[in-house]
C-alpha cells in the first residue's frame, strides 16, 4: 500500500509539473495573443485621434476656402467701384478743361468789350450833350 501510494504521490507530482508547464505556455500564449490586441487597441486610438485631427482640418480647410470665396467676391465689388471711381474722375476732369476753356474764352471776350462803366459815362457826356443841343437849338428859335 505504501508503494502504491508512493507511485500516485509520484504521478502526482508529475502531472502537477506537467500542469504548471501547460499553465506557463498558456501565460505566454495568452500575452503574445494580448500583445497584437494592445496594439490594434493603440492603432484604433491613434486611428481615432487622426480621424479627429482630419476633419478639424478639413472643417478649417472649408472655413478658409469660403473665407477665401468671400474675400474674392469683395475684392471684385472694390475692383469694379475703383474703375467706375477712376472713369468718373476723368470725366469730371475732361468737363472742368472744358469748363476752363469756356471760361477762358468768355473771359478774353469780356476783356475785348469796354468796361461797363466806361459805356455809361459815355452814355451820360451824349445825353449831356444831347441836352445842350437841344437847348442851344431852342434858344435859336
Amino acid at each position: 500500500m505504501e508503494a502504491k501510494c508512493e507511485e500516485v504521490k509520484e504521478a502526482k507530482r508529475v502531472v502537477v509539473r506537467e500542469l504548471e508547464g501547460h499553465k506557463s505556455q498558456l501565460v505566454a500564449a495568452e500575452n503574445t495573443q494580448e500583445t497584437p490586441q494592445e496594439k490594434e487597441a493603440i492603432f484604433m486610438n491613434q486611428r481615432g485621434l487622426l480621424d479627429i485631427n482630419m476633419e478639424q482640418i478639413v472643417a478649417e480647410c472649408k472655413s478658409l476656402s469660403d473665407k477665401l470665396a468671400r474675400d474674392t467676391r469683395l475684392k471684385d465689388k472694390l475692383v469694379q467701384a475703383l474703375k467706375r471711381n477712376e472713369l468718373q474722375l476723368k470725366q469730371a476732369r475732361d468737363s472742368f478743361a472744358n469748363t476752363q476753356q469756356q471760361h477762358i474764352k468768355t473771359q478774353s471776350k469780356r476783356d475785348s468789350v469796354p468796361d461797363g462803366n466806361c459805356l455809361l459815362q459815355r452814355r451820360r457826356d451824349l445825353e449831356k450833350l444831347k441836352r445842350s443841343l437841344i437847348s442851344k437849338a431852342g434858344c435859336v428859335c
